[in-house]
Order: C-alpha cells, then structure tokens, then sequence
C-alpha cells in the first residue's frame, strides 16, 4: 500500500481535494443502494398478499441473496407472471451487486491515495472456515460512479414494475403496451424539456 495514503482515522472534516470526489462518489453509491434496496422491499410489499395466497413466505429477507430469491419467487406468481421477462433482465445484476456493495459497505475504509487516479481503500474480510482472509479494494471514483450508473438504472426497471403492479391491480394485461407508453413517454418529457 501507498506511503501517501491518507488513513482515515486523519481528521477528514477538512479533507484535501483529491479525496473529495471520492467521498462523494462513496457516498452517492450509499445513498443510491439505499433506494433500490426500497423500491425491492415496495416491490415484495406490492405481491405480499397473492404471495400469502399461493403459500409463499411473506416475511422480507434481511440479507440480499434471499431477497434476491424472494423477488425471483413472486414474479412466478399468476398475479404477476407476465411482468417475470422484465424482471429476469435485471435478476443476474441484482446479485452482482449485492457482492460489490457488500464489499463496499461491510469492508472498512482504510484511507484515500492520490493516485493518479485517486483512490479509495477498502479492506474487506473473506470468512473461510479456520480463518478471515483480508483483501484490499482500491476504486477510483469513476468505478465507483460506474456502480451507482447501474444501480440507478436497476432501480429504474424495478421502479417501473413497481408502478405497473399499482397501475394493474389484479388483472396484468397488455403490459408491452404500458410499458411502451411508459417508456415513450419518457423520451416525449425528455426531448420536450428545454434544459436536455
């Protein structure tokens, strides 16, 4: 590790300029988790009582991976069967995020390096059977910025699912056509405004 990293146990009220970006983007990547994680739990919410209906658990999982399975689980409901191709494209990124963000957020931040690029250390814990392994993650703010870009975007997918549920109540019909307008709609707001 770098001789000119700055640890994290220095007084970062006044950090210096390198390391602000990267406190940012580490912070913005927090925050954006923070809203998908609740736009997932609004959609285990959404299905709680077809769910109840079928058999299925209804409690939500704490940890990421059985939430992950708990969505997969509620999109194979009749109520919901028809929105499950919409829901399998975003499946596999969940998952990958989830170790990222386990990574970034259960690892401690050891301190901030100037690089070029600057960077953010993270050490982060493997729990084998006999003993804890420790790896450091370095990533730039652009990598950073990379993982929040996605979970934006998953969170969009899911958003509109979420919207879809309350839209359709009980019945799910024609919902190429609800979210071809949703999305059309979407481009006629963004190529109307002014400031885009």
């Amino acid at each position: 590790m770098s001789d000119d990293l700055l640890p994290v146990d220095e007084d970062l009220s006044n950090p210096p300029p390198y390391a602000v970006p990267l406190i940012t983007a580490y912070g913005l990547a927090a925050l954006n988790w923070g809203r998908l994680e609740a736009i997932m739990d609004d959609v285990l919410i959404h299905t709680d009582t077809a769910a109840k209906q079928a058999g299925l658990p209804t409690r939500i999982p704490n940890r990421w991976a059985e939430k992950c399975d708990a969505l997969t689980r509620r999109f194979e409901l009749p109520r919901v069967a028809a929105l499950a191709p919409f829901a399998a494209r975003i499946g596999p990124e969940l998952r990958k995020m989830g170790n990222v963000r386990n990574d970034l957020v259960h690892g401690g931040v050891l301190g901030f390096s100037p690089g070029p690029p600057a960077r953010l250390h993270v050490r982060k814990y493997a729990f084998g059977k006999e003993h804890a392994k420790a790896t450091i993650l370095t990533p730039t703010g652009a990598e950073l910025a990379e993982f929040t870009r996605i979970v934006a975007e998953v969170r969009t997918v899911l958003t509109r699912l979420s919207l879809l549920m309350l839209q359709q109540g009980l019945a799910f019909r024609d919902l190429d056509r609800l979210i071809g307008q949703h999305e059309s709609n979407e481009l006629e707001e963004r190529s109307s405004d002014p400031e885009s």
